[in-house]
C-alpha cells in the first residue's frame, strides 16, 4: 500500500533530498546542507563525499522504486535534463518534486535562494546568492559590447559537437558578451556540426573543456584559413558549465567573461596581448627561446 509522501514534509522534520542532478549535488554541499541528501544520481563526484551517496539512476534511466524507497521530503529535479514522464510518476506517487533551471545567467541568484529555500538552508541561500549577485554585476559592467567575438565550443571531437543558445554554456556566452557562431539553435542544448560549417562561420576564438582539451584544439591548426587559429586563440576552459547552479559554474564563468573581453580588445585595437604563463601556437615562449 502506498503512503503519501508529503506526510514527511510536515511540522519541522529534517528534509530529505534526492538530487537528480549532479550541479544540485554540489550546490547542496556548497550550501552545507549534504547531510540533507539521501541520494542522488550518477556522475554525482563533487565533493568527494557525494560519491558516497545512494545512486537513483542518471542518463540512461530513473529508478522510481529506489527513490520511493529513500523517503525523501523533497526530489530535486533539473528542467531540460530530468524526464517530464520521471516527475509525473514520483509525484503520482506522492513524491514532492521540485523543477529548478534558470533560462538566463541574470537570474541565477534567484534561482540559488529558492533552490536554498527548498532544501531548508535560507540564510545560507540568501549570502551565496549576494555574493553571486556581485561577482555578475562586476562581470557585466566589463563585458564587450563594440566588438562581440564570434565563438566556437567544442565539445567533442569524434563526432565534431558544440552547443546551441539553449544550454547553459550558451546562455554563458551570451551573457559575456560572444557571439555563438550557432547561437541560432536553441534546442537541442547539443548537436552535431560539419568541419565545413564551422569553417563557413569562421569562429574569433574555439574553446574546448575536459579531457585532453589541448590535444583537441591543436586539431584545429590543420585549417590556418581560420580566425581562431590565425589569432592563437584556441582556449581551454574549466569544466565547470554543466555544474549550473553551483559555484563552480560561476567560477568558470568569470574565465570565460575574461577571455572574451581579451578577445574583443585584440580586435578592437589590432594588438594581440597573451599572458606570460599562457602557450602561443602551441609552444611555451622558453621553448621559442630555445628554438631561436
Amino acid at each position: 500500500m502506498l503512503i503519501s509522501l508529503h506526510a514527511y514534509t510536515v511540522g519541522r522534520v529534517r528534509p530529505r533530498v534526492v538530487s537528480l542532478a549532479p550541479s544540485f549535488t554540489e550546490l547542496a554541499y556548497e550550501l552545507g546542507a549534504g547531510d540533507r541528501l539521501v541520494g542522488t544520481v550518477a556522475f554525482s563526484r563533487r565533493p568527494p563525499a557525494a560519491r558516497r551517496l545512494p545512486r537513483v539512476g542518471g542518463a540512461f534511466g530513473y529508478d522510481i522504486s529506489r527513490i520511493v524507497a529513500l523517503r525523501p521530503t523533497v526530489v530535486l529535479a533539473w528542467r531540460g535534463g530530468t524526464p517530464d514522464e520521471v516527475v509525473d510518476e514520483l509525484r503520482r506517487l506522492g513524491v514532492r518534486v521540485v523543477w529548478f533551471g534558470t533560462a538566463s545567467v541574470r537570474h541565477l541568484p534567484r534561482e540559488i535562494r529558492r533552490f536554498a529555500r527548498t532544501i531548508g538552508r535560507p540564510r545560507e541561500g540568501r549570502l551565496v546568492a549576494r555574493r553571486v549577485r556581485e561577482t555578475l554585476r562586476r562581470l557585466r559592467r566589463r563585458m564587450p559590447r563594440a566588438h562581440p567575438p564570434r565563438v566556437f565550443y567544442e565539445i567533442s571531437a569524434h563526432p565534431l559537437y558544440t552547443i546551441g543558445s539553449g544550454s547553459a554554456l550558451g546562455r554563458a556566452i551570451a551573457f559575456c558578451g560572444g557571439r555563438n557562431v550557432f547561437g541560432s539553435v536553441a534546442w537541442p542544448p547539443a548537436f552535431a556540426v560539419g568541419h565545413a560549417v564551422v569553417l563557413a562561420r569562421n569562429p574569433a576564438v574555439i574553446f574546448a573543456s575536459g579531457a585532453r582539451a589541448k590535444r583537441r584544439l591543436a586539431a584545429w591548426r590543420r585549417y590556418p584559413e581560420l580566425a581562431a587559429v590565425r589569432g592563437g586563440r584556441l582556449e581551454v576552459l574549466p569544466a565547470g558549465f554543466a555544474a549550473a547552479p553551483s559555484l563552480r559554474f560561476v567560477a568558470a564563468l568569470s574565465v570565460l567573461c575574461r577571455d572574451l573581453r581579451r578577445v574583443a580588445a585584440e580586435d578592437a585595437t589590432g594588438f594581440r596581448h597573451r599572458p606570460p604563463h599562457e602557450r602561443e601556437n602551441g609552444r611555451s615562449r622558453k621553448e621559442d627561446r630555445r628554438a631561436g
